[in-house]
Order: structure tokens, then C-alpha cells, then sequence
């Protein structure tokens, strides 16, 4: 008994003394807040001078996409006059014309026109297309919205879920990897694709996810 005793007090020593350096080890684990990465505009224009600037003026080429802007375009769905980037690019059967405006909310650029070869243009309301502002690691966020389409107005529910927040890809440093899903108001899915964004490239991967 005596034995036992003296050992369960050095184990209870040991015990006490082991107690706060875990408590100490715990608090720096919790301190420890999530990854985050503010993304801005530059990621998406590819043009690193647009850095920290809420509404850069952009004139950019990258392989046979350009990207300018911002100008003054007359919103005939949402009856305002907003800021928006024309992207465009030449396809075998025409040009693909897209504008996008910063969302109200700032959480987003989002597509207000989308003019595509063989196809009616689209109109969209508060679209959420690539991630803005600070993110974190792993992050979703889902965003309602309007597409005007041939049939009238159409509620889309759209989830950017970071991949990977930052990143090298295909040499690039600092890249951004993100899911881009949008369903209809049934909830089922229309679009689950994923891209890569990387600096002083612009858009530089594209995955269709149900494909």
C-alpha cells in the first residue's frame, strides 16, 4: 500500500504538472483562427496593377480573352445604371460577350449579361460568379439570384465552395482553386464546374463537374 501510494502521488506530480502545458497547447490550437485570403479583382483580370483597387480600370488580353473596363451599362432587368467588365471570347461560331458587376454585398462578381453564338442572351440579378473579398479555407457560400432566360425569370441558387485557397499551379503561386455550382429552384443542379484563378494569368483552368 505504502508502494502504491507513493507512486500514484509521482504519477499524480506528473499529472499536475503535464495539466497546464495541454491546457496551454489547447489554447494555442484554438487561438489559432481559420486560413483566410482576401481576393480581389487582380485575381480575376490576371492584371497585378489592379491590386487593392475597388474598381480598376482594366484593359487586358490573355490568350484570346479580353477583359475591360469597368464602363457604364444601362441594366434593362434591374432598371439600374451599374458599373460593369465586358469579357469576351472568340469562338468558332462567334464571340461570347459576358458582363460582370461587383455584387452589392461585395462577396462577389457576378454576370448581369451573357451573350453567347446561337443562343438567346441571358440577364442575371445578383449573380455570384467568382469570390470576392475575404474567404476561408474550405469555405461556401450560397447566393439567390435571377436568370432571365427565354421562359421569364428563372430562381437560381448558387454555392462558391474554396478547393483550394492558395496554392501553385502549373508554376503559379497563389493560385485559387473553387467549385461553381448552380441549381434551379427544384434544386437541381444546372452547372457544377470548377476553376483555377492564378496571378497575372487571370482564368487558367476549367473543370465540368458533370461531365
Amino acid at each position: 500500500m505504502r508502494w502504491f501510494s507513493r507512486f500514484s502521488s509521482r504519477r499524480l506530480a506528473r499529472l499536475a504538472l503535464a495539466v497546464p502545458l495541454v491546457a496551454a497547447l489547447g489554447a494555442c490550437a484554438m487561438d489559432r483562427g481559420p486560413d483566410t485570403r482576401d481576393i480581389g479583382l487582380d485575381l480575376w483580370t490576371g492584371e497585378p496593377a489592379a491590386a487593392g483597387v475597388t474598381l480598376p480600370q482594366v484593359q487586358v488580353t490573355h490568350g484570346s480573352r479580353t477583359i475591360s473596363g469597368p464602363k457604364v451599362w444601362a441594366d434593362p432587368k434591374s432598371g439600374q445604371t451599374i458599373q460593369v467588365y465586358e469579357r469576351s471570347n472568340p469562338e468558332a461560331d462567334g464571340v461570347k460577350t459576358q458582363y460582370f458587376t461587383r455584387r452589392p454585398d461585395g462577396q462577389a462578381l457576378g454576370r448581369v449579361y451573357d451573350s453567347r453564338p446561337g443562343r438567346a442572351d441571358r440577364y442575371f440579378v445578383d449573380d455570384a460568379f467568382f469570390p470576392l473579398g475575404t474567404w476561408g479555407r474550405g469555405e461556401s457560400r450560397t447566393f439567390e439570384a435571377v436568370e432571365y432566360t427565354e421562359d421569364g425569370p428563372q430562381a437560381r441558387s448558387i454555392t462558391i465552395k474554396i478547393r483550394r485557397l492558395d496554392f501553385t499551379f502549373r508554376d503559379v503561386p497563389h493560385s485559387l482553386r473553387y467549385d461553381w455550382i448552380m441549381s434551379d429552384e427544384r434544386g437541381n443542379v444546372i452547372y457544377n464546374e470548377r476553376y483555377v484563378y492564378s496571378p497575372g494569368v487571370g482564368f487558367a483552368a476549367f473543370d465540368n463537374r458533370l461531365k
